[in-house]
């Protein structure tokens, strides 16, 4: 029994872990998706099925090594050329 909850960083390794256990396996990345669609928001649905490839693809690039998400903050923070503050783009 753990004293104390996971970190974010331990859940986002052991997801990672969980996938490279897969790829050693042979199972495949529509297998897994498939089979997270129950746990998804809109389960049994395409949007599920979108939802479980998409949570799958984030933790790939983790994986990898990319911060789409830290990047794109930190360029929003950048200050522009000539000291000028960032220019945050309007809410679609």
């Amino acid at each position: 029994m753990r004293i104390l909850k996971p970190t974010n960083r331990s859940r986002a390794a052991k997801e990672i872990s969980a996938l490279k256990k897969a790829q050693k396996k042979g199972i495949t990345i529509p297998d897994i998706a498939a089979a997270m669609q129950p746990a998804m928001s809109s389960p049994n649905t395409t949007d599920g099925l979108r939802e479980a490839a998409s949570r799958i693809d984030q933790m790939l690039d983790i994986a990898a090594g990319k911060t789409v998400i830290s990047d794109a903050v930190d360029k929003l923070l950048k200050p522009a050329p000539g000291g000028a503050p960032a220019e945050v783009p309007a809410p679609a």
